[in-house]
């Protein structure tokens, strides 16, 4: 119900005049006039004064019939004048078909400038395309932590396609904490479903920087809410049978603050999947630690390219002193050499894409904090030395597998270092400059089922020729 269709009710209802309204609002008659006939808008700047006044008017001249009528057209109004005053009620009606004509007109970003209204999204994939332009246009140099709330399973609505028009070109100080649950009955089943989820819960890990993504298992999933960027509160819901999922976003700050405290409550009474562990001794003793001795299989430890930190000290004083690596690179260094002579690590097999292997052996681009270095033919040849060795060792064992550069999809593949022995498994954010700066680099899996799909899943690349593996 639209607002022409529903002020003309309200005035016919109650024979109220056009120069009642106006006097009622402090209007000129002529522009209310417009209203009643179709030709305008109330402004939507005005519109937080106007509502209450025009709710105040109508509401001391309907009587019972004419909520019957109105209820005819709109049946939530039989449920809610039991607990709402009939001036509140036909404040709420009017907001609601004033924001429906409004969002015919006039772009969404103008729509927020009203507190009591609220936009509509079309679905989820509309509705991240909204929330990454708004990180996108909100971004800082500061230092900063904002929290997103998304009581809903993320990953029900991700596809490929969405996954992969959400990229930020660009780093930034500022760090974004996404909250979200995972349908705990997918924990309870290993299939293709679950398989694409963790596919694209890694992807999605790999190329959004300053974004930590932190997974959550709940059996709650009956409304979505989010609230995000310390400003927007959202929630959706199903319109009609089908797929007709409708999202609806507000600024209104007491809905925001409100909505934030209740899922900040919701997401701390929940059993966190994974958490993030900023120092290092501690993840490594964690390692080690771990389910010692009640691991049955190998472990498989994926590595997107080969990494830089696994060149030698020698090479790592020289770049160092020749300016060549910035000091975050030369901490992280001591970082992978340390995890490089873990046990685990060391039985593991090696998982690595052909590409890779091929920018480090064949162009000599290695991976920084801070972007792609491009060696000169000595320091080249110095780390090509230093990590064949590995790599033949490696290979002798029957430890290396190398994803070929012919595989369909190959540029989907995750960019972060991902390990697991069915048991024990972690992540490392190192696609991104904030985690080496603020030491929130490993990603512990806290969950023991989950970290066996993880397994499943690199196992799924590790045979990704012959299980014909979807990306």
């Amino acid at each position: 119900m639209d607002f022409n269709y529903f002020f003309c009710m309200l005035v016919d209802m109650t024979d109220s005049s056009i120069a009642e309204i106006a006097r009622t609002i402090s209007y000129d008659r002529s522009y209310v006039s417009k209203w009643y006939n179709d030709k305008a808008l109330p402004s939507i700047s005005a519109w937080d004064d106007i509502s209450p006044k025009l709710a105040a008017l109508f509401s001391e001249k309907l009587r019972k019939e004419h909520y019957e009528k109105i209820a005819q057209k709109v049946p939530r109004v039989k449920t809610e004048r039991a607990s709402l005053s009939d001036q509140e009620l036909l404040k709420s009606l009017l907001d609601d078909a004033f924001k429906t004509s409004y969002l015919q007109t006039y772009q969404k970003e103008d729509s927020l400038a009203a507190s009591n209204i609220s936009i509509m999204i079309n679905g989820f994939e509309e509705f991240m395309a909204f929330v990454v332009d708004i990180i996108d246009k909100g971004l800082t140099n500061e230092e900063i932590t904002k929290n997103i709330y998304f009581q809903y399973d993320l990953f029900d609505f991700l596809t490929s396609e969405i996954i992969d028009s959400m990229v930020f070109p660009y780093t930034s100080n500022n760090n974004y904490r996404l909250h979200f649950t995972v349908n705990s009955r997918f924990l309870n089943n290993y299939g293709n479903e679950l398989i694409k989820k963790l596919h694209n819960f890694f992807r999605l890990t790999s190329q959004l920087p300053f974004m930590e993504l932190i997974p959550y298992k709940s059996d709650d999933l009956k409304e979505f809410q989010c609230a995000f960027d310390e400003t927007y509160y959202s929630y959706g819901a199903n319109i009609s049978s089908g797929n007709n999922f409708k999202i609806f976003i507000t600024k209104n700050p007491n809905i925001y603050e409100k909505g934030r405290r209740k899922l900040k409550k919701f997401f701390s009474e929940l059993f966190q999947l994974i958490t993030v562990e900023p120092s290092t001794e501690n993840f490594l003793y964690w390692l080690n630690q771990e389910h010692q001795g009640q691991v049955e299989n190998s472990g498989i430890f994926f590595l997107p390219v080969l990494p830089l930190y696994w060149g030698g000290w020698d090479l790592r004083e020289k770049l160092y002193t020749e300016n060549l690596i910035s000091q975050a690179d030369y901490d992280v260094w001591q970082v992978g050499l340390d995890l490089s002579i873990q046990e685990k690590i060391q039985k593991s097999t090696f998982l690595i894409t052909e590409s890779g292997i091929n920018r480090v052996m064949h162009k000599g681009q290695v991976k920084t904090c801070e972007g792609f270095l491009q060696l000169n033919a000595e320091d080249r040849s110095t780390y090509i030395a230093e990590i064949q060795i590995l790599l033949e060792e490696k290979k002798a064992k029957d430890e290396l597998y190398v994803i070929p550069n012919d595989m369909a999809n190959i540029n989907r593949l995750p960019t972060n270092v991902i390990y697991s022995d069915g048991i024990t498994a972690f992540y490392l954010q190192n696609n991104q400059v904030n985690a080496y700066k603020t030491g929130r680099l490993f990603y512990k899996i806290n969950d023991i089922t989950l970290a066996d799909f993880v397994y499943r899943y690199l196992t799924e690349l590790h045979f990704i020729e012959t299980n014909d593996f979807v990306l």
